[in-house]
């Protein structure tokens, strides 16, 4: 016989204890405990293919109605083929090639001037090798002189496209003229004949200040950049004078 508490088989139908629960077989086999019926929740669809308990047969464990989500939360989904691809890129406007061409300008249209060998000393490593480039300083061409807020002046100059040491030589010359004590700061900016007016200057650029502190002095200061400031192979110049 089979205990109505557990299920289990008994061999002996004359126990009268059940050999794994260790209940009385003969008070349970009178009184057997009421099953409920599974109830599925309010609202919730019937279940499919469940079958009732028969009598005598062990506990009966309902189906449960819980259905596995296609989707489990928090997992990133694939994505189809369509999806995984770059959007189109957007056709450029009519300004962005106006910018991509005004960039185009910025292709050389003369050659270098090549000049004399630059000297050992350069980049120059004392205030005295810098002012001594002075001397090879090319011919130019004024092309504004303009009083800026404050103290400052900006001053544009032309000259043949050279390389960093004549054109650092040529910027040298200029401020030499033009440096006085009722401007504090002067900028010169070299151009060269048929350069792009993208940046404020392609042939270097000079930027001089007077009276600077530093620490507790105060200084002269220069600092000098070839080309566009913004070569890979450029050169910067920076130095300092005890002020006057």
């Amino acid at each position: 016989m089979r205990c109505p508490y557990c299920g289990e088989p008994n061999n002996n139908a004359s126990a009268s204890f059940c050999i794994r629960c260790g209940r009385d077989l003969k008070t349970g086999a009178q009184v057997r405990p009421r099953q409920r019926s599974f109830q599925p929740p309010q609202g919730a669809p019937a279940p499919h293919n469940m079958s009732q308990p028969q009598p005598g047969s062990g506990p009966y464990y309902a189906p449960s109605s819980y259905q596995v989500p296609a989707t489990i939360p928090g997992q990133r989904q694939p994505s189809t083929p369509a999806q995984s691809g770059r959007a189109a890129r957007p056709k450029a406007s009519s300004g962005q090639v106006a910018r991509r061409e005004e960039l185009n300008l910025l292709t050389p249209i003369m050659a270098p001037v090549q000049g004399p060998q630059a000297p050992e000393s350069f980049p120059p490593r004392t205030f005295a090798q810098l002012i001594a480039l002075e001397r090879e300083a090319l011919d130019y061409k004024v092309l504004s002189d303009d009083q800026g807020y404050g103290r400052k002046k900006i001053i544009k100059i032309e000259f043949a496209r050279s390389v960093p040491w004549l054109q650092v030589a040529t910027l040298l010359n200029v401020l030499s003229k033009y440096r006085s004590t009722s401007s504090d700061t002067i900028i010169i900016q070299g151009s060269y004949p048929q350069s792009s007016n993208l940046y404020d200057f392609s042939n270097g650029q000079l930027q001089y200040d007077h009276n600077v502190r530093l620490g507790s002095q105060m200084v002269d200061r220069y600092l000098i950049d070839s080309g566009t400031g913004l070569e890979s192979d450029g050169v910067r110049i920076v130095f300092t004078e005890r002020g006057n």
